[in-house]
């Protein structure tokens, strides 16, 4: 296989949800794995680069109104809650 096509290939390989931070980015992992997308795929659809959403996974974290991109280029509305301990 060539290299543009293996390439090709990991950027559509689901997102692993053994292999990702889950504190923050749990939710959004569960969302990737439910729509049975890659974050090449999602990345396309929010108009961003693979690497940059990819970070997002990486260092567990991402702007409220990033996640709510996210949400919105999937077809889900993001609704936020407080929950006292």
């Amino acid at each position: 296989m060539d290299e543009q096509k293996k390439r090709e290939v990991n950027r559509n390989i689901p997102i692993n949800p053994n292999r990702t931070p889950s504190k923050r980015m749990r939710p959004a992992v569960d969302l990737l794995i439910d729509e049975n997308i890659s974050i090449a795929e999602l990345a396309a659809k929010m108009g961003m680069s693979r690497s940059s959403l990819n970070r997002w996974y990486q260092i567990d974290d991402a702007r409220l109104s990033g996640l709510e991109e996210m949400a919105k280029a999937l077809g889900y509305h993001v609704e936020w809650k407080f929950v006292k301990d």
